[in-house]
């Protein structure tokens, strides 16, 4: 599940966080082991213009690298 904390900032911030993230993890959906199930939170609040789905996606494949799901 994709979850944006309330501290993030309003709804429209949250909501498109929240889509970004979805972009951001079909395009690596494939390459995620099977049998596990995630839960991604975000959590700090930045602007929304420099929010840029490359970077959360960037982000997300590092991350899923160092767990070792990729």
């Amino acid at each position: 599940g994709f979850v944006v904390s309330r501290k993030a900032g309003n709804s429209v911030f949250r909501n498109r966080t929240r889509r970004i993230i979805r972009e951001a993890y079909s395009n690596i959906e494939s390459k995620i082991q099977k049998g596990y199930k995630l839960i991604i939170m975000w959590k700090t609040k930045n602007e929304v213009k420099n929010l840029k789905s490359t970077d959360i996606l960037d982000d997300l494949q590092n991350i899923l690298k160092e767990s070792e799901l990729i």
